[in-house]
């Protein structure tokens, strides 16, 4: 499951136009029951922790690559990419092919490894 957008909430102090910043909810822990894996950033973990009842919390963290956190932690570096055309998408790029991995190998650090890769080429 994907945090993107679960935290996310209006911001109208900063200025009158209008952000997000990120908050916490009382219903988090009944989403996130019997969920396994959470895909998050370095932000949003921040907000939430780590107690959650879940077997993995892949966090990442743009061009410093990402972690994933179970039953111990297994640092992803990030795939250098000269070339840089469009960010966009590439979170969910590193959850469909980390999750596609993941569910084909079992190895979560081979996962994270070939997610990183696409993830590279995505912004290409």
């Amino acid at each position: 499951m994907s945090m993107q957008g679960f935290l996310r909430v209006p911001d109208n102090q900063v200025n009158e136009n209008y952000r997000l910043k990120l908050d916490n909810f009382d219903e988090l822990d009944a989403i996130l029951s019997g969920v396994d894996t959470i895909f998050l950033d370095e932000r949003e973990k921040n907000i939430i922790g780590t107690h959650y009842d879940v077997d993995e919390m892949v966090i990442t963290d743009g061009s410093n690559g990402s972690r994933i956190v179970g039953e111990g932690e297994i640092r992803i570096k990030a795939v250098k990419c000269d070339n840089v055309v469009d960010t966009t998408g590439c979170g969910d790029t590193f959850m469909a092919a980390y999750i596609t991995q993941k569910l084909l190998l079992k190895s979560s650090e081979n996962a994270g490894n070939f997610a990183s890769r696409i993830a590279s080429e995505k912004i290409k």
